[in-house]
């Protein structure tokens, strides 16, 4: 119950993040503590199982999509003091925690199953994630980044290799069921008719035998 209450948040403030930056008001605060949960929870196998079968995956990218474009100035509790203040970095440390903890979280669950890791590429995922490493550099981990990447390349190489495949398979089908005629059958066509003409040819030249009738007649004339 925990993990669905703690997705159903995040889905509730995807959807009151993403209403915010259409209507052009003040960015939301991104929940890093809901995240650092998550990513703690996908670690164990359990959890991990979980939080895909209540559509955590596509629930964290569509959260981490949401809060891409936006900076600790953009928010709502946003201070002065705490952006210009002994560390004047502190700007952009919540943004970029709250990227780095989604994208690890889908580092975790990534690496739970095969069907964990597709799930991501086909939402979506890597793309997220890329757009985040290009705006945080330091906060992505580069190396689970390339796996995902090289599984997703994978992938599309996958998909192109059986769709040539299918239209191999395609035309070897139209070839065998008679669409494109082969040369045998055209061979066996003019044979069939050469017969015909040359049985025709034969009926036209043998006359045909007498009738009974016309020798009766040749008798009685001879007497």
């Amino acid at each position: 119950p925990a993990v669905k209450e703690y997705l159903q948040s995040l889905k509730d403030i995807c959807k009151d993040q993403q209403e915010r930056c259409s209507s052009g008001y003040r960015s939301l605060s991104p929940p890093n503590e809901t995240m650092t949960i998550l990513a703690h929870w996908s670690k164990d196998a359990y959890y991990a199982i979980v939080i895909s079968k209540n559509g955590g995956i596509p629930t964290i990218i569509n959260v981490m999509r949401a809060f891409l474009n936006t900076s600790d100035s953009d928010h709502e509790d946003f201070s002065p003091e705490r952006a210009f203040g002994k560390r004047r970095n502190k700007a952009h440390s919540n943004a970029s925690r709250f990227q780095a903890c989604c994208a690890r979280v889908l580092f975790a669950l990534s690496n739970q199953s095969e069907g964990m890791k597709r799930t991501i590429v086909k939402e979506g995922g890597v793309d997220v994630i890329l757009a985040a490493a290009r705006k945080y550099p330091r906060s992505i981990d580069t190396e689970a980044m390339a796996s995902l990447v090289e599984y997703q390349l994978n992938q599309e190489e996958d998909k192109e290799q059986e769709k040539q495949e299918q239209e191999e398979s395609t035309t070897r089908t139209e070839d065998s069921t008679g669409l494109y005629p082969s040369s045998g059958a055209s061979s066996l066509a003019g044979d069939k008719h050469n017969a015909n003409t040359t049985s025709s040819a034969t009926t036209t030249t043998n006359p045909p035998p007498p009738s009974s009738s016309e020798g009766t007649h040749e008798v009685v004339a001879y007497f």
